[in-house]
């Protein structure tokens, strides 16, 4: 990036704990005059043009040009896992904070890793010590609250996994324990739920199969029938339905996954509601879970003999997600593959510093159904936000792998319709569309 009068800069070469914040008010083919005051031109440098590349720009001043707007935003990104790292660990060297940035989601190079770190020293989001050649950082006391938000959104797992595990201290009879841990549930969502909304149990009209959770908007509409927490309610007022399962097995898996694809018949898609897998405990190892959820959705040749599975069709008739409580947090969403067709991925997530996040995770993916329309946007994003940047997504698997003619792209391909394109257009109109609101980046 070429520097510009007025742009505002670091130089590399400055000592760790004295970097400071330079203003170009010259730039000539042969050097570059900086100052530390812009409004006296106070501490005047001179920097020939053999070490034009030791200056880098500085994003966070406001006195940054809006061109490096997207700049400033990506730096503090990663300035919130490196405070992540930090907090965990207390203090780190550069050596081993640059190659937790180059093996992070980010893959920074030693290079790009310094120049962001010595712009969050500048900022004083991170306070370097050096010692002889070796420098060490930690987090600054202001940026030490940003780490308390994450530890408190992760901690809702830890109250969780106090609670459920209360009952097994005096009651083991497992549908004792089951319906406890339900409840639990429920009242954790309660707990985080807006006010427009309702959690209940029983029945979609039109799906015979009792849902263990269902999250209805009881504004607009009503119960058909409703005896306490018991209810049969419209198909239309559905937000959420979550399957509980206190153990996770591959039998009980694949039974949650075809209730859930029972349900999705009756999601209008106007927006999809949300459809969720919670276990207190597996039977899984992690990865085989996330496997055993790809295979029921993408595994042909059993689903030809007769086995388990469901062939994703048309859009989010799937699971939006699975959490096995502080063990696996597993979610579908839709990219591009080779042929520039939408498909459907399967991706895990992580916390990158090992907190406990993944009931986080699944109560976030929750939220993110949650929103309805209205001119003023909606995010209730508080918990992403709180969490930051300390999460790993991994892609699992495309499940349409084997034949991505599905949906629309199937009638297309098989010169069912005449409109062809428009139809494709229309289904990828939808799913980009719900999954930018989804991702609380726009209304529906």
């Amino acid at each position: 990036m070429e520097l510009q009068v007025h742009d505002v800069c670091i130089h590399m070469d400055d000592k760790w704990d004295n970097i400071k914040i330079y203003y170009i008010i010259k730039k000539t083919q042969s050097e570059i005059i900086l100052c530390t005051n812009l409004l006296t031109e106070e501490n005047q440098r001179t920097i020939p043009l053999d070490d034009f590349d030791k200056l880098r720009i500085f994003p966070f001043s406001f006195l940054s040009n809006s061109r490096h707007t997207n700049l400033s935003i990506y730096m503090q990104r990663v300035g919130n896992l490196i405070c992540a790292f930090l907090n965990k660990s207390k203090s780190l060297t550069l050596k081993k904070l640059t190659d937790l940035l180059n093996k992070s989601k980010f893959s920074l190079n030693v290079l790009k890793s310094e120049w962001i770190i010595r712009c969050l020293t500048a900022a004083k989001m991170i306070i370097a010590t050096p010692n002889n050649e070796i420098v060490s950082f930690k987090i600054s006391s202001a940026f030490l609250a940003i780490e308390n938000q994450r530890n408190f959104s992760a901690s809702i797992a830890t109250e969780l996994e106090t609670l459920s595990q209360r009952i097994r201290f005096i009651n083991q009879h497992g549908p004792t324990v089951g319906t406890y841990r339900e409840t639990l549930l429920k009242n954790t969502l309660k707990k985080h739920l807006p006010e427009r909304y309702h959690v209940a149990t029983g029945f979609i009209h039109g799906v015979e199969k009792q849902i263990d959770i269902l999250i209805y908007d009881r504004i607009d509409y009503a119960p058909i029938f409703r005896e306490a927490d018991l209810v049969i309610i419209p198909p239309e007022s559905v937000r959420a339905v979550i399957e509980v399962k206190t153990k996770i097995t591959l039998n009980n898996l694949r039974s949650a996954l075809e209730l859930l694809s029972l349900a999705s018949y009756v999601d209008d898609k106007k927006p999809p509601f949300f459809k969720g897998i919670f276990a207190f405990e597996s039977s899984l190892r992690e990865e085989s879970l996330y496997h055993k959820v790809a295979d029921f959705y993408s595994d042909l040749n059993t689903m030809s003999q007769g086995g388990p599975g469901k062939l994703i069709c048309f859009p989010f008739e799937h699971l939006s997600c699975i959490c096995v409580h502080n063990q696996a947090f597993a979610y579908i969403r839709y990219d591009r593959n080779r042929d520039n067709r939408l498909v459907p991925f399967l991706y895990s997530k992580r916390s990158a510093t090992g907190l406990s996040s993944q009931t986080s995770f699944f109560i976030q993916n929750l939220l993110a159904h949650l929103k309805f329309g209205g001119v003023k946007k909606r995010k209730i994003n508080y918990l992403n936000k709180m969490l930051g940047e300390d999460s790993i997504d991994t892609r699992i698997k495309d499940l349409r792998e084997e034949d991505d003619s599905w949906g629309a792209y199937f009638t297309f391909d098989n010169g069912y319709q005449e409109e062809g394109d428009d139809v494709i257009e229309e289904m990828e109109k939808l799913i980009l569309s719900s999954q930018e609101w989804i991702d609380q980046e726009e209304n529906f």
